[in-house]
């Protein structure tokens, strides 16, 4: 007597995701990406220039964990998650307005990234920063007109399953 069990396949449900919402997402996922790359490239330049990573750690730290919940907040938009529809609306504005106001502080920021170096790496660093403080807020100006305008692909106002509600 053995058991014997049938395996079903489940059919995959089909995400309907509007256009902005993904074009959105995918270039939230690149800046992401990119902020991700700059900030090895600068661990990188700082190290070989002689600087100890204990002088550097909270600057390398934050930007690796600024880069990785972009990260994250932007595949849950690609993968069309509740929770990023509503970080996207509180949470967007307010990244949208700092970094309208960085900009304001960007030679003063660039002389704190780009320390010990050379003055040409400070405008580097400067321009940098200006062109990733703009486009962090226009990328995310974006997403926020496109989730906006997504609610429902989002299945925000919806009611849940009788499964999935927590108060039953």
């Amino acid at each position: 007597m053995g058991f014997r069990g049938y395996r079903t396949v489940a059919k995959q449900e089909e995400t309907n995701r509007p256009a902005l919402v993904a074009l959105a997402a995918l270039a939230g996922i690149l800046a992401s990406l990119t902020i991700f790359g700059l900030t090895v490239t600068l661990l990188y330049l700082r190290t070989t220039q002689g600087l100890a990573l204990t002088d550097q750690l909270l600057d390398i730290g934050v930007a690796f964990a600024v880069a990785l919940f972009l990260l994250w907040i932007y595949w849950g938009t690609w993968d069309m998650l509740p929770s990023s529809w509503w970080v996207h609306m509180t949470l967007g504005p307010i990244l949208v307005i700092a970094m309208i106001i960085s900009l304001g502080f960007v030679p003063e920021a660039a002389k704190i990234i780009a320390h010990d170096m050379l003055k040409s790496d400070i405008a580097q660093a400067e321009l940098v920063i200006r062109i990733a403080a703009i486009g962090l807020a226009v990328i995310e100006g974006l997403t926020i007109l496109a989730v906006l305008g997504a609610r429902k692909a989002f299945k925000i106002g919806q009611k849940k399953p009788l499964w999935e509600r927590a108060n039953r």
